[in-house]
């Protein structure tokens, strides 16, 4: 079968599996209710916007907008252009 999309993958090199069911995404949210008001909005960004954890870490509260209810993330790709 042909890869249309070479950077887009389910399994790295190793043929490990790269994203959670939604079972698994479930059950991290779910976790993550046992703990700290932070720790859990952090879970939550992962699990709702589906970012990787070191845009969720780049994170600033200039790029959250409550009253649009949008949160911009500057992805990895896009920290590959900005440089």
């Amino acid at each position: 079968m042909t890869n249309f999309f070479p950077e887009m993958t389910l399994f790295d090199e190793n043929v490990k599996r790269l994203y959670l069911t939604d079972t698994e995404r479930k059950l991290f949210l779910d976790a993550s209710k046992n703990e700290n008001i932070e720790n859990r909005v952090f879970c939550s960004v992962l699990h709702y916007t589906g970012c990787r954890i070191s845009e969720a870490l780049e994170l600033t509260p200039r790029q959250i907008s409550i009253q649009d209810h949008a949160i911009i993330i500057r992805t990895l790709k896009k920290r590959k252009h900005d440089k």
